[in-house]
């Protein structure tokens, strides 16, 4: 069908452009600019249509018709996916070896315009600058990842040493707002400068100041600084949730600001906006001063020469020599790469080393595909539904919005209220996963795209999950190494899966455009098996952890007995141990390890473990000490079968507020009974204590009924008599009869929660009694229980 211009709407418009009068009127389907949304909000939407605008004339060819017709295909009624290109050389402008017989078709002498012809143009330009675009972005992937995979990890190592967190927050927005001026050289030069200098620039500038993940490591690391331990989970919560909500504001007025400006005056605002954060970081953030040290005086060598060594009261005293260091090589220092390695290198106990493994390769397969998909979602919603910038804007709000909500859900109501375990979290969120993805690869219509985006409301939760199950697989100092190499894998991931799907999405483009979702597949698949893994993993740590407890209940001494009413009594035994106030450790965990003669012994019933030189003093003390300083510990169990420690099942230990420490001899070590606030020596008669020892030890720890007679009248009743019974002098309340004086432990239950009133730590659940009136208490309340055997 043909029809006059003279009489079309596009005629009007294409009269309005005093440069071509065969222009038509601009498209204004624009897509999300997420590189730093957080820092820049107003910049989301309108990245890719430059490039897609400049690629028709600069690298493929073509006249200016065919890039300002492909700028309103609802206008002119220009559908992708119902047009058939013609057997045209679209980049030589021929059909059968005529040079212009394609310009004669289009236009003819008395200015008709074969509309029929003109949708096939654009739609074939489309398509062809949809794959130029799609291959500068596997160009760049490379860019934007080799340089924050280096940076990344020296910069922590470097802030921790150096105690500067200011410089790796700021140096990501100094890279952000080099690209961004790199978009503002390109807006104004639209027609002068080709589609890769803004493509190539803006990754290569924040790329190379270590991009989000310098940024998000520096401010975390700077809240941990300026927070007290119990807020910081709470403070974490509120930056992540922010993270998400400045999408969810900064998308609708993208697309209203870039009506209302243009690229010009939308790129100077987002520069505007980078230079205001930077001034703002300069002058109201403080760096937190490094704790002072006590530094010997340097001396000053006189005389002659001592090689540096001074020779003072007859005894040689090196002097401290000052030497600046080289800024850069302090910064790269290569041992920072090994101890990284080490964390997944080291030889652990049990299969802590491949949860470890398998955690670091989960993290990857699900960190690249929504990575690799992201910026080809407009692409993909363009061919496929024909979507404009109001439709796009709308779903990239709604799917921010529902990845949110599924966070909030999952997080509070899911983990917090019904106590499920990370693994399960990150089972549910993948499944969901594995189940969205072949939707949206085959959705017909936008209403399908959108339910199959919702099936996938929990994708956010995997990173929290996997974060907090690696934690409990590696040792208190590894938490930051740990971390850095997740921050690597963030890092290879924008190296490889950018790569990998822009040529998925160009080689499928024409004959099925949403193979990128199902090649997801081939990574999300391997995360929901890992995640399984883990959980049977955890269910098994659980059943055996359960075990433990029961036969510890059926061998408990009194003290421990005790320990356990109370726990019962404070609504505290069924709680998960991260969130508890008060928890039970038994001195039994703190014996050291024998040697082979000894174990030779006590297998003979000839060791005695109620003797104080059976424990390790210096490790029971410096565990105290770490938990009076409100850090985790890591205590391993003992196993009285073996007579050994176990260290691959270790009980971990957050900081609470009461800690009850039961056990032998927890009076006797004078350092440590300084450390108690309130000391109970639990008394029951000889009878009673032998009674109770005899079942334990013959059903539980399999020993015959006359070695555990011989070992008692032998060994513990010597010991209790020598080291155990003088040390009731010190205790504050004495507990006759043990376990069964209840008003006894009543009162000292009354007593812990009027205590925790008193505190309002916010940990845990509330034990809801009247506060009382505040009573002088020391930072941290441990309560001991000198137990009797």
């Amino acid at each position: 069908m043909s029809r006059r211009a003279g009489d079309t709407e596009e005629k009007k418009l294409a009269n309005k452009n005093p440069k071509r009068r065969q222009s038509w009127t601009q498209i204004t389907g624009n897509t999300q600019l997420n590189r730093h949304n957080r820092q820049s909000p107003d910049n989301m939407n309108d990245m890719q249509k430059p490039k897609v605008q400049k690629t028709p004339t600069h690298n493929l060819g073509l006249e200016d018709t065919m890039e300002t017709n492909m700028n309103n295909k609802t206008t002119n009624n220009k559908h992708s996916t119902q047009i058939t290109p013609p057997e045209v050389n679209v980049m030589n402008k021929t059909v059968d070896g005529e040079e212009n017989r394609a310009e004669t078709v289009l236009v003819n002498e008395d200015g008709v315009v074969n509309l029929d012809v003109l949708k096939e143009r654009v739609c074939a330009a489309e398509t062809e600058s949809q794959k130029v675009v799609a291959l500068i972005k596997g160009y760049r992937a490379p860019i934007s990842a080799i340089f924050p995979l280096i940076i990344v990890l020296f910069a922590g190592g470097w802030s921790d040493k150096k105690r500067l967190r200011k410089p790796c927050m700021l140096l990501p927005v100094f890279g952000e707002f080099l690209g961004c001026l790199a978009l503002f050289i390109s807006a104004i030069f639209m027609l002068q400068l080709p589609m890769e200098f803004a493509g190539i620039l803006e990754k290569l500038f924040p790329a190379m100041c270590g991009g989000f993940t310098l940024m998000l490591m520096g401010v975390y690391s700077y809240i941990t600084d300026i927070t007290a331990e119990e807020d910081r989970t709470f403070r974490f919560g509120v930056l992540a949730v922010s993270i998400s909500l400045i999408p969810i504001a900064g998308v609708p007025w993208s697309g209203y600001l870039f009506e209302k400006l243009g690229y010009i005056y939308l790129f100077l605002l987002c520069l505007v906006i980078y230079i205001v954060g930077i001034i703002y970081a300069l002058i109201f953030i403080k760096e937190i001063p490094a704790p002072q040290q006590q530094q010997q005086p340097q001396q000053e060598e006189k005389g002659g020469d001592t090689n540096g060594v001074n020779l003072e009261n007859g005894r040689e005293q090196t002097v401290q020599q000052v030497v600046k260091k080289n800024a850069i090589l302090e910064f790269f220092d290569p041992t920072l790469l090994k101890d990284c390695i080490a964390v997944v290198t080291k030889k652990r106990e049990g299969n802590r080393q491949m949860m470890i493994i398998l955690l670091i390769a989960a993290y990857f397969t699900f960190l690249g595909p929504p990575l690799g998909e992201t910026d080809f979602i407009y692409p993909f919603t363009r061919k496929k539904f024909n979507w404009q910038a109001t439709e796009y804007v709308l779903f990239l709000t709604y799917s921010t919005f529902i990845a949110l909500a599924g966070t909030v859900i999952m997080i509070s109501f899911v983990s917090k209220y019904l106590k499920c375990s990370d693994p399960l979290i990150g089972v549910i969120s993948s499944i969901g996963t594995v189940i969205s993805k072949p939707i949206l690869a085959f959705a017909a219509t936008g209403a399908v795209y959108y339910a199959g985006t919702i099936i996938d409301l929990f994708l956010g939760c995997r990173p929290i999950a996997l974060k907090s199950i690696i934690s409990t697989f590696v040792e208190a100092n590894e938490i930051g190494r740990v971390y850095s190499i997740l921050g690597i894998m963030e890092s290879l991931v924008q190296f490889i899966f950018p790569a990998m799907y822009s040529a998925v999405y160009i080689n499928t483009l024409e004959n099925f455009v949403g193979a990128i979702y199902l090649f997801g597949e081939i990574f999300f698949v391997p995360t929901l098996i890992i995640f399984i893994i883990l959980y049977i993993q955890h269910k098994r740590n659980s059943r055996d952890q359960k075990s433990d407890e029961e036969k510890n209940d059926a061998s408990r001494t009194n003290g421990s007995t005790v320990c356990k009413r109370i726990m019962e009594q404070l609504g505290q035994a069924d709680m998960d141990h991260a969130q508890r106030q008060v928890v039970s450790i038994s001195q039994d965990s703190f014996y050291r390890e024998l040697t082979a003669a000894e174990k030779a012994k006590a297998e003979r019933g000839q060791f005695n473990f109620d003797h104080p030189d059976a424990f390790n003093e210096d490790m029971m003390l410096r565990t105290l000490k770490d938990i009076l300083a409100g850090k985790k510990v890591e205590i391993p169990a003992y196993d009285y079968r073996t007579n050994s420690l176990r260290p691959e099942r270790l009980i971990t230990i957050y900081p609470v507020d009461v800690v009850m420490f039961e056990g032998i001899l927890t009076f006797y070590f004078p350092e440590i009974r300084d450390l108690f606030h309130m000391k109970l020596f639990v008394d029951t008669d000889s009878d009673t204590r032998l009674a109770r020892r005899v079942p334990r030890d013959v059903n539980e720890r399999g020993r015959d009924l006359d070695q555990v007679l011989n070992y008692y009248l032998n060994y513990v009743k010597p010991a209790f008599e020598e080291f155990c019974s003088p040390t009731k002098k010190f205790a504050d309340v004495i507990i006759p009869r043990g376990a069964d004086n209840t008003v006894a432990i009543e009162l000292i239950v009354e007593h812990i929660r009027d205590f925790l009133n008193n505190r309002s730590s916010g940990r845990g659940q509330d034990l809801s009694l009247p506060p009382v009136a505040e009573k002088k208490k020391k930072p941290d309340n441990i309560s001991p229980l000198q137990r009797l055997h």
